[in-house]
């Protein structure tokens, strides 16, 4: 994504901010160039071991459920966990998620349902509010 974006900065002599993955990643523009946040990245990023374990909470939830994937599950920008479902699946799979979290106790994350097919899994609060603020 941050490729694409770099695309908006060619000739444009105006500073921006560019937010993605509903918000969990902000890119500044600093010259020519699409710079990290660092700052908001701490608060939003899913460390390698928390991906680790959220690849096989899916895995799992996914095998309670008897629910196939759509899509191989990815995790995007470093941000979110995304599993796409049938739209009859999504609500079954996101409260069946949540259970896990909340028996896990891995607090700080929420499930969040997004278009016809995605249900993210990212740090709460993330999102695109917070992104432009």
């Amino acid at each position: 994504m941050r490729e694409i974006c770099r695309l908006f900065t060619v000739d444009c002599p105006v500073e921006f901010v560019a937010y993605v993955t509903r918000g969990g990643m902000r890119l500044v523009k600093r010259g020519s160039d699409l710079q990290m946040d660092v700052e908001y990245a701490r608060e939003t990023v899913l460390d390698e071991a928390r991906q680790r374990v959220l690849r096989g909470a899916i895995a799992e939830v996914l095998e309670q459920t008897g629910l196939k994937p759509l899509i191989p599950v990815k995790c995007v920008d470093a941000v979110a966990m995304r599993v796409n479902l049938e739209p009859r699946d999504r609500s079954r799979f996101a409260a069946a998620m949540r259970a896990w979290l909340a028996r896990s106790g891995l607090g700080g994350l929420q499930t969040t349902p997004e278009g016809r097919t995605s249900v993210f899994i990212m740090r709460h609060g993330v999102g695109k509010r917070k992104a432009v603020l």
